[in-house]
């Protein structure tokens, strides 16, 4: 509750579900199925990340591998962003190829982070490391950081290892993370 002691003070709340459950809205199946983020709801939208995953790929009892994770495809983590009201996809922002030592696609990543918005930006972190910020009207890139020319971004590619998702406070985006294995 607001007073962070467990209870609310709001009136009318259902003390338990119906028998089938609360209705749906909606329901989205194709966002992939990789991932170990959060959906976030801000602004009338949904933001989520994802990364395709290999379906063809069953366990013995005919069910999809979901721990400790299936195996990923060897395409990029997405950034999708829905309308709160009807599911519907209003863009995507595909980001985080990672590679292996060799320089093939990956299929050993996989999306670790919640996305995180504030007013018109979402900033959007791979497990790579890479963070971008990015327009919330439109998916587009605004910036990257560590830039492509860095020496920090040099160590990324083949680091699947960067969990922790962006933070905002006041006027500064705060991410921790290392250079990668």
């Amino acid at each position: 509750g607001p007073q962070g002691n467990w209870t609310s003070n709001d009136k009318g709340l259902a003390d338990s579900w119906p028998k089938d459950g609360p209705p749906v809205v909606w329901a989205v199946t194709n966002l992939g199925g990789g991932g170990f983020g959060s959906p976030v709801v801000a602004g009338g939208r949904v933001f989520v990340i994802s990364r395709p995953v290999d379906l063809s790929q069953k366990d013995k009892h005919g069910n999809y591998p979901v721990w400790p994770r299936p195996k990923c495809l060897p395409e990029p983590d997405v950034l999708t962003c829905l309308d709160r009201n009807t599911g519907k996809t209003l863009w995507t922002h595909e980001f985080n190829l990672l590679t292996n030592k060799d320089g093939t696609a990956s299929k050993d990543g996989s999306a670790w982070n919640t996305p995180t918005v504030d007013g018109d930006v979402v900033y959007a972190r791979g497990g790579d490391g890479e963070v971008r910020c990015i327009s919330v009207k439109d998916g587009k890139t605004l910036w990257t950081w560590p830039k492509t020319d860095s020496a920090w971004n040099k160590k990324l590619p083949g680091s699947s290892s960067i969990a922790a998702s962006v933070t905002v406070c006041d006027d500064s985006a705060i991410f921790v993370g290392s250079p990668g294995n």
